[in-house]
């Protein structure tokens, strides 16, 4: 099984490459009982090889990132078992703490997003007004697996 895990195994450059191509992420926090809180967030990348997020200050997933900051991100494609691909990242989130930092980030994501989000943008919901409401987070990545199972077609022949 090792062996097949490392044939499917997405190099580096293509790990990012797939996260870049996500418009959903999935997020995994700790409940204080130890249960995991699973969420979809969208996300931007200000910075190469960055995820950034934000949310509600009083949103679960804030309220358990700041007691432990442990995360799991999950990105994943595929409608068929042969097509499936993914990302799991497992680290550490970092809150950001500086206004423009923040500003940064919020726009990033609406601007990534700007096509499912215009209505709401429309209705003044702007990054600047978000950014009163809203706390940013980074991504520090500790571990990160990858898979894409058309890979396993590309082995056999």
């Amino acid at each position: 099984m090792a062996k097949q895990r490392k044939r499917i195994a997405l190099s580096e450059d293509e790990v990012w490459a797939f996260v870049a191509e996500q418009r959903d992420m999935h997020v995994a926090t700790i409940n204080k009982d130890g249960t995991p809180h699973l969420t979809t967030n969208w996300f931007a990348m200000p910075q190469e090889r960055q995820i950034a997020f934000n949310s509600y200050e009083g949103s679960q997933k804030v309220v358990n990132l700041r007691r432990d900051p442990r995360i799991t991100l999950l990105f994943a494609d595929g409608e068929t078992y042969g097509e499936l691909r993914g990302v799991s990242i497992k680290g550490r989130v970092r809150f950001t703490d500086d206004a423009n930092e923040n500003l940064q980030v919020l726009r990033a994501i609406a601007e990534r997003n700007m096509a499912a989000s215009e209505t709401r943008l429309t209705k003044g919901a702007t990054p600047e007004k978000q950014a009163v409401k809203r706390t940013c987070m980074i991504v520090e990545p500790d571990r990160i697996i990858s898979w894409d199972h058309r890979k396993l077609a590309e082995n056999t022949s």
